[in-house]
């Protein structure tokens, strides 16, 4: 899973680094120029959706999403693995409702082409948010196991 992260950090930067070279020639063309790109927000749109859930299926790889753990902290080790386990199928739950989600926005948007771009399929912004959230599922059922290993280890011993 570590190499999948890394694969997805390296993608979201380069889609938030192509994010704001669009942007930056948005403005430029527009403002300085007075030719404006039509394609440009467009584009950077689809680029902000790629870095957002390519980006947070890596950070929930490494383990850094945003997480209140004072309550966490303040619990004995069975019940704070209990809790963990509940927010880690609660997540699963709602990133299922999300796969389905965006799958079938693959299938309606499929056809459908970008105004701006023809060649860019609007299905296109939707496979990301598909593909992250496989990847956010896998991750999440991965802590549970280990979760769930642990706790049996323990009651082994």
């Amino acid at each position: 899973m570590k190499r999948i992260g890394n694969i997805l950090t390296a993608f979201a930067t380069l889609t938030f680094s192509t994010m704001c070279g669009v942007v930056f020639l948005g403005v430029i063309f527009r403002h300085f120029l007075s030719l404006p790109l039509i394609w440009s927000e467009e584009l950077a749109r689809i680029m902000l959706i790629w870095t957002v859930f390519s980006g947070a299926a890596a950070i929930l790889i490494r383990g850094e999403h945003i997480a209140l753990e004072f309550l966490l902290e303040k619990l004995p080790d069975k019940p704070a693995r209990v809790l963990r386990v509940f927010n880690s199928l609660i997540a699963i739950c709602f990133l299922i409702c999300l796969l389905i989600g965006s799958f079938r926005m693959i299938r309606i948007t499929w056809v459908v082409r970008a105004e701006s771009v023809p060649i860019i399929r609007m299905a296109y912004q939707y496979i990301v948010i598909f593909t992250g959230t496989a990847v956010m599922v896998v991750s999440c059922a991965g802590s549970v196991w280990r979760l769930l290993k642990t706790a049996l280890s323990k009651k082994a011993v």
